[in-house]
């Protein structure tokens, strides 16, 4: 399974995209772990990979307005893609 496939609701069991943003956006204030993302989830193998891309992508954003800026992006995306927009 792949996660986009998963928050857009291709694939199931579907992530909800709400609740999978508040958990990235806890993970960046520490408060949740990568752990407990996979953990509720469920996440497979190849989902983990995506997610460790996904916290890599914000971990190396070099400031802390690129960091949020990041994370308005992968919201925006997510948005997207459960909405079923071409292209996403």
């Amino acid at each position: 399974m792949s996660l986009i496939s998963r928050l857009a609701g291709t694939e199931e069991p579907k992530l909800a995209v709400n609740t999978f943003y508040s958990m990235l956006y806890e993970l960046t204030l520490g408060e949740q772990t990568k752990q407990d993302i996979i953990n509720y989830f469920e996440l497979d193998a190849a989902e983990q990979n995506e997610l460790d891309w996904l916290v890599g992508g914000y971990t190396n954003q070099p400031t802390p307005e690129k960091k949020q800026e990041y994370r308005d992006l992968m919201r925006e995306l997510f948005i997207l893609a459960e909405a079923e927009v071409a292209g996403y």
